[in-house]
């Protein structure tokens, strides 16, 4: 029952943000094969222009790269565990004491964590548990939204926190 409340918790604050980055990777793939057509057009005509290839790459690129991202955030990590639940609380504690907390909530049994990593960037951590798991995510949350060109932080962050679990989980 606690993955189910973990992702709808992970899910919960995004929904809007994620509308309006579904229409702009969609307005931008929609760009991009606008100039493909016009590139064609200029190559069907014999003429030596190029100038419509390089937006169509980057645009369709780009909003094909968002539309993959998207759903990235909303990547669970479960890592087994065999420890007791107190002991689970006291590895979270210990994590905490090892970030840059800038806030810190507990709902349902969900720790939901801002800290700053090592660049200064806010990164949102969310971790449950239940008697058979650890439950992971993270996303970057600078400036209040999340957007799809993160620079790696998300899988970084997601990467850290399973690393850090994983090494304590049957301690």
């Amino acid at each position: 029952m606690l993955e189910q409340e973990f992702e709808k918790q992970i899910k919960k604050p995004d929904k809007i943000q994620d509308a309006l980055n579904y229409i702009l990777c969609s307005s931008m793939i929609v760009g991009g094969l606008f100039f493909f057509y016009k590139f064609f057009q200029s190559v069907k005509q014999n003429s030596e222009t190029y100038q419509f290839i390089y937006p169509a790459l980057f645009l369709s690129i780009l909003g094909g790269y968002g539309l993959w991202r998207i759903s990235k955030d909303y990547k669970i990590v479960k890592v087994i565990s065999n420890q007791s639940l107190e002991q689970k609380t006291k590895v979270i504690e210990e994590f905490i004491t090892t970030i840059n907390i800038k806030s810190l909530s507990v709902e349902d049994d969900i720790y939901i964590i801002q800290y700053r990593n090592k660049f200064w960037v806010s990164v949102d951590v969310f971790i449950g548990f239940d008697n058979d798991f650890y439950y992971l995510n993270a996303k970057a949350s600078d400036y209040g939204s999340k957007g799809i060109i993160d620079f790696g932080i998300t899988r970084r962050s997601l990467k850290k926190l399973e690393n850090y679990f994983t090494g304590k989980a049957n301690l």
